[in-house]
């Protein structure tokens, strides 16, 4: 899958339900990203970016649980 879009990216999911982010991380795999890590919360994805490598391509569920977590994309 070289010639893929995402081939070597590295990907975060950020969504709160378990099966559409599971769904949302294997197309991504498929699609040829190197790493896809998946969180379940905004202070997750917040943490995750603080501490791992940048990230090419973000999938996030703008709404989790009734909080909207626009924040996430404002990290660096």
């Amino acid at each position: 899958m070289s010639d893929s879009l995402l081939a070597g990216k590295r990907c975060l999911v950020l969504d709160d339900e378990f099966l559409i982010a599971l769904d949302i991380q294997q197309i991504l795999e498929l699609a040829g990203a190197k790493h896809v890590a998946s969180v379940a919360s905004a202070s997750e994805a917040i943490e995750l970016l603080r501490r791992e490598p940048k990230f090419d391509l973000a999938v996030l569920d703008v709404k989790l649980g009734g909080a909207v977590c626009l924040v996430v994309g404002n990290e660096e």
